[in-house]
């Protein structure tokens, strides 16, 4: 299986904005339900099921931030503190994963203390793991919430409006414009 990539076929400057938020939300929401089983149940097979997992879930969590405007409010928290809570079970085990890979090119000897004591702890974090892939795909959990927010996509204030049927690139503009004056203040 290919890694999900980090970029998103479908969306051009001429997209409207409702329908570049659905595309995002749906490619980066599927990289993590893709990732999540292997992460949680095959990680002997290839760690970087670990890494890919917390990298899906971290764009996932930037694309709810970007669109956020537009999305459910109850919903999209929801949804970003699971992603969160997926990527921190995911972080110890990546982070012992790392320093492993590291010390056993350094360390010759493959039966160091400090090897050892790493997988021991390596197998103690990969529970987390499991967990939230029970969780989250117990009764299909993710995938029915990302379908409810997929629903509502919308802008949430009356004065936004008229943005669901703005163009990315024009949305774009104003949104940078308006992040360049916050730095700026």
């Amino acid at each position: 299986m290919a890694a999900p990539g980090k970029w998103i076929q479908g969306i051009s400057a001429k997209s409207r904005v409702t329908d570049a938020a659905r595309i995002s939300l749906i490619a980066r929401i599927d990289a993590v339900q893709q990732l999540l089983p292997l992460a949680a149940l095959s990680y002997e097979e290839d760690v970087e099921h670990v890494h890919r997992l917390r990298v899906a879930s971290r764009r996932a969590v930037a694309t709810l931030d970007l669109y956020h405007d537009f999305l459910p409010s109850k919903r999209s928290h929801w949804m970003r503190k699971k992603l969160k809570k997926i990527r921190r079970a995911a972080g110890a085990a990546r982070d012992l994963d790392v320093l492993s890979s590291r010390l056993s090119e350094v360390l010759t000897d493959e039966s160091s203390a400090v090897i050892k004591e790493l997988a021991r702890r390596r197998l103690e974090a990969q529970p987390a793991i499991v967990a939230v892939y029970e969780k989250a795909m117990a009764k299909n959990r993710l995938r029915r919430r990302t379908a409810k927010i997929l629903k509502k996509i919308r802008p949430r204030r009356a004065r936004d409006r008229k943005s669901q049927l703005s163009t990315m690139e024009s949305w774009s503009e104003r949104r940078l414009q308006q992040i360049a004056r916050r730095f700026f203040k």
